[in-house]
C-alpha cells in the first residue's frame, strides 16, 4: 500500500511541476489558471495526505478539489500539505488569495512557512484575459501569464511608452488566434495618463469595426500601468509597404486595395461619430499606426494578400463630449507632424476638429497610390524629398498665417494625373481626385467661404464623406462599372464641326420655337447656361416638384437619373461640366445635354454648344449632310483613309446614281480594273425564320451579275444602298453578295482577304439597330426630351443625353458577333447607325449627330484607323493588357460556326503580328509567348471544336474551344520567363516537323505534380473532363528569388499523354488547363522529358 501511495502523490507533485510556465525568468514561473479543472484524481490526493500522515477524510479530500486545489498545490510545494486542515477549519478556500502575512497566523504555523507561502502563491494564481473583461489591477507579486518576450515593436524613440512583442499563454485568454500579444508599458506611473487611455480603448472595443484596433486589457501590475493588444503578423503599413513584394494592378488587387480603405474609413467614421452625444478624434494617424493582421488562411494567395489593415495606437486619441466644430480645445500634440493637418500651425494651440484625422488620412492615401504606382524605392525617394509636413505655410505682410498643400506633393498629383494607369474613369484616378478634392483640403470650414478671386473654397470633407466615395469606388469595381483599364469616356463639345455644318443650312431643319415650358421656382432661377451652375437634389425630390409643380425641368432630371443606381433619397449632385449637366462632380455620362442653335443669342450663350435639340430624320437629306461632314471633316484633318489605295475587291455591287433603281453585282478584271470607293457593310444576318436570306450562290450568281433591281435587296441592304448614294458613293461591299456562299474555295479565299476589304474600304456602315435583313436601320427616331430654356434674348435648351456609345455601340447586339470586332478593328472609320442617332467612329474617336465628340482608351485602341499602331507608344505593360482585352472580349462573341473562331479574327491577328513586330498565330504572340499561353477559363467550362475548317487548331490555344477565356495574372516585371519552350512560329523550317493535316506543335520540357496542389490554384480548360494521374505540367516561368524553393510560385500550364509516337522518353501531350503552383507541388527530382503539345 506504501509504494502505491508514494507512486500516486509522486505523480500529483509531477503534475504541479509539469504544469508550471515560465517566460525567461525561472524565478517567474506561472500555473496557467484553465489547468486547474480535473487536474487530480481523488486518489491522488488521498495518497498525498497519507504519505504526509494526515486522515484523507471524505470531507477534507472534496475541500481540496472543489474550494481549495491551488492552496494544497501550494502546501505540496512547500512540503507541508498537512497544514491543508487548517484551512479547512477557518473554511478558508482559495478565492481569498492572495493572502497577506498578517492574516496567515492561523493558518500556517512560524515566520518561515508563512513568507514561504505568501512568496510561492503568486506562481498558483496566474489571470486570465477574458473578452468580457477589459481593466485588471494586479500586485506586483502576480505572476503574468507570458511564456516569451520578442521583439520591441514600433522601435522609435517615445517619451510616452515602450511596446514589446510577449507571446501570452494559449490558456491564459479566451479568445482564439495568434498568441502572440502586443503589450504596451507607459512610462509614467501617474494614473491620470493611463486612465484617459484606457476610457478611450474601452469605449473602442464597443465598435462595430474589424479595421479598429481592439485592446484585450488595461492593468495596473505594481504602479506600472501596461495595455494589451493582439499582434499583427504583417508589421504596420509602412513596413507591408517596404519589406514586402510590392503591389500588383490587376483587377483582384486592386479590389483588396479599396476593400482595405473603405474599412479603415468606416472605422474612422465610428470612431469620430459613436453617438449623437459623443465622438472621438484619432489625432495621430500615420502608416506606422496602421497595423497590418493575418486574414483569412491563404497565406500565399496569388490573388490578393492575406492581410487586414487595422487602425491602432487609438488610446491617444480625444474623447468629444459635444459635437462642435471647435468647441472644445484638445491639448494632445503628440501627432506625427508630417502627417498632420495644416491647423496644427495655422491655428497653434487652438482646437482641432475630427477632420484633422481627413488630412492624416489624405497623406497616407497619397503614399499608398504612390507604392502601387511606382513601388517601394521611388515611395522612399519621395518621403525623402518631402522632408517635412504635406502643408505649407504662408504668412502675408499683415502677419496672418495661411497654408496650401505643399509645391512638392501637388507635383506629385499632378504627375500621377498623367500616368497611363491613373487615366480619367479608374479607380487610382477617383481616389486621387478624392485626395486632391476632400481629404488634402486646407480649409475646415463648414459655412461657405470665398477665395480673394471669387470662387467658392473647397472645404473638406467628414468621414462619412470620405467612406462613401471610397465605397463607390470599390462597388464600381465589384460590379464592373470601374475597370483597371478604363471604359471612361470623354466628352466634349464638337464646336467646330459645328460651325461648319450649320453654315448655309436651310432654315427649315433647324428647330423651330416651342411653347414656354412649366417651371417650378427653383427651375426658373436655374442659371444652367452657367458654367457655375450646381444644385442639388433627390429621385424623391424631383419626383415630387414634378407632380405638384407641374415643372418640366424637375421630371427631366429624374427620368435622366433614374438608371445611376441612387436610392430615391440620396443626395444627388448636379453640376456643369462643358455643355452638359452631370451628376457625381462630373463623373460617369452626363444626364442633360445643353444646346442651342445658329441665330438664337448663341453670343450670350458661350458655355452652350450648337447642336440639334431635335435630330433630322434617318435617311433624310440633313441626316445625310451630316454624314457627309464627318466625312469631310476627315479628309481634311485626320487623313484615316489614304489617297492611293490599291487593292480591289473580288466583286462589289454596283449601285449607280441616287435616282437609279438599278443595281449590278461586279467582278475585278471586268468591270473593276481600278481601285474605287466603296463602303463596307457590317450587319446581323438575322434568324432565317423571320429575315430573308439574300445570298450569291453559284446558281445565281449571273443573274446578280446581269443587274436587278434595288427594290428586290431587303430593307437592310436597300438603307445601306441609300446611305451609300447619299455620300456620293456608287460601290458597296456586302458579305452575303460578294462571297459566293455555297462554294468553299471562294469562301476560303475571300474570308482570307477580309483583312484587305474593310481597311480599303473608303467608310464602313454599321447597322447596328438592325436585327437581321429584312429589319432595316433608318428607322424612325424616339422623341427626344428637351425643355426649351431662356437667358435674356437667348434660347436654349436642355435635353436628354441620348449620347452612350457604349450602350448603343459596344454593347449591341451586333458587337456581339465574333466577325464584327475584326470589321470594326479593320475598318478605317464607321459610321453606326444606332436607334437614336448614328455615331462616327475613325482614328479622331467618335461624333455624336448631337455635335458630341465622344473618347475613351479602349475605343480608341479598336476604332484605329491603323489599328493597332495606337498602342505603340505604350509601355509594354498595357500592351499586353490590350492584347489580352482583346482576345477576352473577343471569346465571349457568338459565331454562327464554332470553327471559324480562328478565320473570324485572323486579319485583325495579323495586323497585331505586323504592328508588334513578331511571329505568331493562334491567339499566341511570340514577344509575349509565355503571357499569350496563360489564358484559362472565363467561365464554368470551356467545350472543344472538334470540326474545322481548315487545318487543326492546336489545344494549346484557347482558339480551339468554344466559350469565354481570361487570362491569369502574373506580376510585371516579378517573374522569370524560361527559354526553353519553344514557339512553333519562331522554328526554323528545319527544326519543324509539321504535317498540314496535324496541329502546330510546342515543344517543351514536361515535369510531374506531387503532393496534391490546392483546387483554387487548378484551372483546368474542361472540369468534368477525367484526366489521368499524375498530372503533368510544363513550367513557364516563377517568381524571381525570394521565397524559398517549396514555395516559390511557377506558372504552368497542364498537360496530359494523348499518344507515344515519339517513344517511352517523350510522346505527344495536349494542353488540359493551367494553374499557379508553389515549388512542392512539381516534382524537381529529376531532369525533365522534352515532349510535344499539339
Amino acid at each position: 500500500m506504501a509504494s502505491q501511495d508514494d507512486f500516486l502523490a509522486s505523480t500529483l507533485e509531477d503534475k504541479i511541476s509539469d504544469n508550471m510556465e515560465h517566460e525567461t525568468d525561472l524565478y517567474q514561473r506561472f500555473f496557467p489558471e484553465s489547468r486547474w479543472n480535473g487536474l487530480w484524481k481523488p486518489e491522488e490526493v488521498e495518497a498525498t495526505l497519507r504519505k504526509y500522515r494526515t486522515d484523507p477524510a471524505p470531507d477534507l479530500v472534496n475541500f481540496i478539489l472543489n474550494r481549495a486545489p491551488k492552496i494544497f498545490a501550494i502546501l505540496v510545494d512547500m512540503r507541508q500539505p498537512d497544514l491543508i486542515t487548517r484551512f479547512q477549519r477557518q473554511d478558508f478556500g482559495q478565492e481569498k488569495l492572495p493572502i497577506q502575512p498578517a492574516s496567515a497566523q492561523e493558518l500556517l504555523r512560524g515566520k518561515s512557512s508563512i513568507s514561504n507561502f505568501c512568496d510561492k502563491q503568486w506562481s498558483f494564481i496566474a489571470p486570465t484575459f477574458t473578452k468580457e473583461r477589459f481593466r485588471y489591477k494586479f500586485s506586483k507579486f502576480h505572476r503574468l501569464p507570458y511564456t516569451t518576450t520578442g521583439k520591441k515593436a514600433n522601435p522609435g524613440a517615445s517619451h510616452y511608452s515602450k511596446v514589446k512583442e510577449r507571446s501570452i499563454h494559449a490558456l491564459a485568454k479566451d479568445n482564439p488566434g495568434n498568441p502572440r500579444v502586443a503589450v504596451k508599458e507607459l512610462l509614467s506611473s501617474e494614473p491620470g495618463p493611463a486612465e484617459q487611455e484606457a476610457s478611450v480603448l474601452e469605449m473602442v472595443r464597443g465598435l462595430p469595426s474589424d479595421h479598429m484596433i481592439k485592446a484585450i486589457a488595461y492593468y495596473q501590475h505594481g504602479e506600472k500601468h501596461y495595455f494589451m493588444f493582439p499582434w499583427a503578423e504583417h508589421g504596420n503599413l509602412w513596413e507591408f509597404w517596404t519589406t514586402g513584394s510590392g503591389a500588383r494592378l490587376d483587377k483582384p488587387y486592386i479590389i483588396w486595395v479599396f476593400r482595405q480603405l473603405t474599412g479603415l474609413a468606416d472605422a474612422i467614421e465610428k470612431l469620430h461619430d459613436r453617438s449623437q452625444s459623443r465622438s472621438c478624434r484619432h489625432g495621430d494617424l500615420k502608416p506606422e499606426n496602421i497595423l497590418c493582421f493575418r486574414h483569412g488562411d491563404n497565406e500565399r494567395d496569388t490573388e490578393t494578400p492575406a492581410v487586414r489593415m487595422v487602425i491602432t495606437d487609438v488610446g491617444l486619441a480625444r474623447d468629444h463630449i459635444e459635437r462642435t466644430q471647435f468647441r472644445e480645445s484638445t491639448n494632445t500634440r503628440v501627432s506625427t507632424k508630417r502627417y498632420a493637418g495644416p491647423e496644427m500651425d495655422v491655428n497653434p494651440g487652438g482646437a482641432l476638429s475630427r477632420r484633422f484625422d481627413i488630412w492624416s488620412m489624405g497623406c497616407i492615401f497619397l503614399e499608398l497610390v504612390l507604392w502601387i504606382l511606382y513601388g517601394k524605392e521611388e515611395l522612399v525617394k519621395c518621403t525623402k524629398t518631402l522632408n517635412s509636413t504635406f502643408y505649407k505655410i504662408i504668412r502675408d505682410t499683415s502677419g496672418r498665417t495661411t497654408a496650401e498643400v505643399n509645391p512638392i506633393v501637388q507635383k506629385w498629383l499632378s504627375y500621377i494625373l498623367k500616368d497611363w494607369r491613373c487615366s480619367e474613369g479608374t479607380a487610382l484616378e477617383k481616389l486621387v481626385q478624392l485626395i486632391i478634392n476632400k481629404l488634402l483640403v486646407v480649409n475646415v470650414q463648414d459655412s461657405p467661404r470665398s477665395s480673394s478671386s471669387g470662387t467658392p473654397l473647397k472645404s473638406r470633407t467628414y468621414a462619412p464623406g470620405m467612406r462613401q466615395d471610397l465605397e463607390g469606388i470599390l462597388k464600381g469595381l465589384e460590379t464592373n462599372r470601374i475597370k483597371p483599364l478604363t471604359d471612361k469616356w470623354i466628352y466634349t463639345p464638337d464646336d467646330g464641326f459645328a460651325t461648319a455644318f450649320f453654315y448655309n443650312l436651310p432654315l427649315t431643319t433647324r428647330d423651330r420655337p416651342v411653347q414656354k415650358p412649366q417651371l417650378c421656382r427653383r427651375c426658373r432661377g436655374l442659371p444652367l447656361w452657367s458654367i457655375q451652375c450646381h444644385f442639388t437634389d433627390s429621385q424623391t425630390g424631383l419626383d415630387t416638384s414634378a407632380q405638384e409643380t407641374g415643372c418640366e425641368l424637375c421630371s427631366l432630371l429624374s427620368y435622366c437619373i433614374r438608371d445611376r443606381s441612387y436610392s430615391p433619397r440620396d443626395h444627388v449632385h448636379f453640376s456643369r461640366v462643358g455643355s452638359y449637366l452631370t451628376v457625381d462632380e462630373g463623373r460617369g455620362r452626363p444626364v442633360v445635354n445643353l444646346c442651342t442653335t445658329p441665330g438664337s443669342g448663341i453670343k450670350s450663350l458661350q458655355n452652350v454648344q450648337t447642336g440639334f435639340s431635335r435630330l433630322p430624320e434617318a435617311g433624310s437629306e440633313a441626316h445625310f449632310k451630316v454624314l457627309r461632314e464627318w466625312i469631310r471633316s476627315c479628309n481634311s484633318t485626320h487623313h484615316c483613309v489614304p489617297k492611293q489605295l490599291d487593292f480591289i475587291p473580288s466583286r462589289l455591287l454596283h449601285i449607280s446614281h441616287v435616282d437609279s433603281d438599278h443595281v449590278q453585282l461586279v467582278e475585278r478584271d471586268h468591270r473593276l480594273n481600278q481601285p474605287v470607293k466603296y463602303a463596307a457593310m457590317s450587319h446581323r444576318w438575322g434568324s432565317p425564320d423571320h429575315h430573308e436570306r439574300f445570298c450569291t450562290t453559284t446558281a445565281n450568281i449571273q443573274g446578280l451579275k446581269d443587274g436587278f433591281k434595288v427594290s428586290d435587296l431587303p430593307k437592310t441592304f436597300r438603307d445601306a444602298a441609300s446611305v451609300a448614294r447619299g455620300l456620293g458613293l456608287e460601290y458597296l461591299w456586302i458579305d452575303s453578295v460578294c462571297i459566293v456562299q455555297d462554294d468553299a474555295e471562294d469562301w476560303d479565299i475571300e474570308s482570307k482577304l477580309m483583312e484587305q476589304v474593310f481597311s480599303s474600304a473608303y467608310c464602313t456602315l454599321a447597322a447596328s439597330c438592325a436585327s437581321g435583313t429584312n429589319d432595316g436601320f433608318l428607322k424612325a427616331r424616339p422623341v427626344r426630351r428637351c425643355i426649351p430654356m431662356t437667358f435674356g434674348e437667348a434660347t436654349y435648351y436642355a435635353c436628354e443625353n441620348i449620347d452612350d456609345f457604349g450602350t448603343h455601340v459596344d454593347q449591341s447586339e451586333l458587337n456581339q458577333r465574333g466577325w464584327v470586332m475584326q470589321e470594326r478593328a479593320l475598318s478605317r472609320r464607321t459610321i453606326y447607325f444606332v436607334e437614336n442617332q448614328s455615331y462616327w467612329e475613325c482614328g479622331g474617336g467618335v461624333r455624336c449627330e448631337t455635335m458630341t465628340k465622344m473618347n475613351n482608351r479602349k475605343a480608341s485602341f479598336l476604332g484605329d484607323a491603323n489599328f493597332p499602331h495606337s498602342a505603340e507608344k505604350y509601355v509594354k505593360g498595357l500592351k499586353i493588357e490590350f492584347f489580352q482585352d482583346l482576345y477576352v472580349r473577343y471569346s465571349k462573341l457568338a459565331l454562327s460556326f464554332a470553327f471559324d473562331r480562328p478565320i473570324a479574327i485572323k486579319g485583325l491577328e495579323n495586323r497585331l503580328l505586323s504592328t508588334f513586330n513578331t511571329t505568331g498565330g493562334y491567339g499566341v504572340l511570340d514577344r509575349y509567348f509565355h503571357r499569350s499561353l496563360l489564358w484559362k477559363r472565363g467561365g464554368d467550362t470551356l467545350r472543344r471544336i472538334t470540326n474545322t475548317r481548315s487545318e487543326p487548331v492546336p489545344s494549346w490555344s484557347w482558339m480551339a474551344y468554344d466559350g469565354a477565356i481570361d487570362y491569369v495574372s502574373a506580376p510585371g516585371g516579378k517573374v522569370s520567363w524560361f527559354n526553353n519552350i519553344k514557339s512553333p512560329f519562331s522554328q526554323a523550317p528545319s527544326e519543324s516537323s509539321h504535317h498540314e493535316d496535324e496541329p502546330l506543335a510546342l515543344k517543351a520540357p514536361v515535369r510531374s505534380i506531387i503532393n496534391d496542389p490546392p483546387d483554387e490554384s487548378i484551372f483546368l480548360d474542361e472540369p468534368a473532363r477525367a484526366l489521368t494521374q499524375p498530372m503533368e505540367c510544363i513550367v513557364l516561368g516563377s517568381i524571381n528569388p525570394g521565397s524559398s524553393g517549396n514555395l516559390q510560385r511557377h506558372w504552368v500550364i497542364l498537360v496530359q499523354r494523348i499518344s507515344n509516337d515519339d517513344g517511352p522518353g517523350g510522346g505527344v501531350y495536349e494542353r488540359v488547363g493551367v494553374a499557379v503552383l508553389e515549388g512542392r507541388h512539381i516534382d524537381f527530382r529529376d531532369e525533365a522529358r522534352e515532349i510535344r503539345i499539339q
